[in-house]
């Protein structure tokens, strides 16, 4: 039988096309299904990759948390085989791995039918834990696959860099540091009960915030124990209660107004995390010797001084003393120096009152150091109030750098 030349180009199309055909019908090169977890009938395997160590989380129902597990790691993604003619929903893919799941005595740690799952199983001295994730309305879906050893995590999450626990307090058991700040000077505000309203304390200011170690398959502990945990502490550690509450809050103080120690725990996530700030008060300190004091004004003509005024007061305090008696050294090492001292506030109340208050307390420094030695006629005095700041006042280490007084060399 003769086939014409056009039949038998069709027929050699044909066969290529099937050929073709049958080419993308199968599992890239090199992908094969985990032993434990077999694939639906009706997919194929797109991505595969397979690291000797990987780390992974999964999501687990009763604890409302991931956890992140460390070990022997595959990722594999599958989609539907263009070939199948099978309609398949995504609850139909879940329900394929829970039904394999049970039967392979497997703990089914999460199931949702709108695409996710997470099961664990033992198997000797390995456990495995396995990740579905069902995308595209079930055409694709991916499992993520971690085998460690049963008894132990090769991963645990590390505390954030530089941190460490504040002397006084440790940390609740299962849980890590996840953020941590330090300020040699900043401020914040504690709820005292008794007088039902916050107070503001400045000094130095430790930050820090707990999470329950992800890499842990543990309940977290609740609002109530870890309130009751620190304010324990801090009983022993001889600290008086100034607010409770077992909701998630509580101020501790130790010491007198001006010298305490202020903490404040507070608890977020119904006890997944929770922050504590201890404030170690102190007002905001300065060294300065007469030399010092004199090149930095013929380098920049004018030095910063931070004298720690009482709120609303003028009255030079006394820790200023030492401070005083250093510019007097210097006027009298430099007899032709001639200055005026200038006054500055931060932002924090009316306009009208900061500059009057910078005035009195520029006039308050003048005064004090005539009534020290040094010769009127060298020395001048004017309030800026809150119109030169130095830094930022929306932050409380901002707000303490403009209270100050500067000395401003005039000839």
């Amino acid at each position: 039988m003769r086939i014409s030349l056009l039949s038998r180009v069709l027929c050699v199309a044909a066969l290529c096309f099937a050929a073709s055909f049958s080419l993308a019908a199968q599992d890239i090169e090199g992908a094969t299904d985990h032993p434990l977890f077999k694939r639906h009938s009706a997919f194929l395997i797109s991505e595969y990759n397979a690291s000797e160590f990987e780390v992974n989380e999964y999501w687990i129902k009763t604890l409302n948390r991931g956890v992140k597990m460390g070990g022997k790691s595959w990722r594999i993604v599958y989609v539907k085989n263009t070939e199948s003619a099978a309609q398949l929903s995504t609850g139909t893919i879940v329900n394929h791995y829970t039904t394999l799941a049970k039967a392979g005595g497997m703990t089914l740690e999460n199931e949702d039918i709108t695409g996710y799952a997470t099961f664990r199983v033992t198997r000797g001295a390995m456990e495995s834990w396995a990740k579905l994730e069902v995308w595209d309305n079930g055409n694709s879906y991916l499992l993520q696959i971690t085998e460690k050893p049963a008894d132990s995590n090769p991963y645990r999450e590390p505390d954030a860099g530089s941190s460490k626990d504040h002397p006084a307090f440790s940390r609740m058991t299962n849980y890590y540091i996840s953020e941590y700040y330090e300020s040699d000077f900043d401020g914040e505000e504690f709820w005292v009960k008794s007088t039902e309203q916050n107070v503001r304390k400045e000094g130095r200011k430790t930050t820090i915030v707990y999470g329950i170690r992800p890499d842990l398959v543990v309940r977290n502990a609740s609002a109530t124990q870890i309130i009751r945990n620190y304010i324990n502490a801090g009983k022993k550690a001889g600290f008086t209660v100034e607010n409770e509450d077992n909701n998630g809050y509580a101020t501790l103080r130790k010491g007198d107004d001006g010298s305490a120690v202020w903490v404040k725990a507070e608890v977020w996530d119904e006890g997944r995390a929770y922050k504590l700030v201890i404030v170690e008060e102190a007002p905001m300190s300065q060294e300065v010797n007469a030399q010092a004091l004199f090149d930095a004004i013929q380098k920049s003509g004018r030095i910063a001084l931070y004298i720690n005024f009482d709120t609303g007061s003028y009255a030079v305090p006394p820790d200023a003393e030492s401070q005083l008696e250093q510019i007097v050294s210097m006027m009298i090492e430099n007899p032709g120096l001639k200055l005026s001292i200038e006054g500055h506030t931060d932002n924090t109340g009316q306009p009208d009152g900061n500059l009057r208050l910078s005035d009195a307390r520029a006039q308050s420094i003048r005064q004090a150091l005539i009534d020290k030695g040094v010769e009127a006629g060298r020395l001048t005095a004017k309030g800026l109030g809150r119109t030169k700041p130095l830094a930022d006042n929306s932050t409380e280490e901002g707000r303490a750098k403009n209270r100050r007084v500067e000395l401003v060399k005039t000839n």
